[in-house]
């Protein structure tokens, strides 16, 4: 996972405090690029789960 797409989930997901324009916006990213980001961070985050369950396995 790549610094921006930890930012945009950070934001949004963890801190919740704005929506996904204001997201955008306050990370200075167009909207096309943060919904990249955003896609690249929830597929990490889910390999990294199904990963986990892998090994407790």
């Amino acid at each position: 996972m790549t610094a921006q797409a930890g930012q945009v989930l950070d934001l949004y997901h963890v801190r919740r405090g704005v929506d996904h324009v204001g997201a955008a916006m306050r990370l200075r990213l167009s909207r096309a690029t943060y919904f990249r980001r955003l896609d690249r961070g929830l597929a990490a985050v889910a390999q990294a789960v199904l990963d986990d369950i892998g090994d407790a396995v």
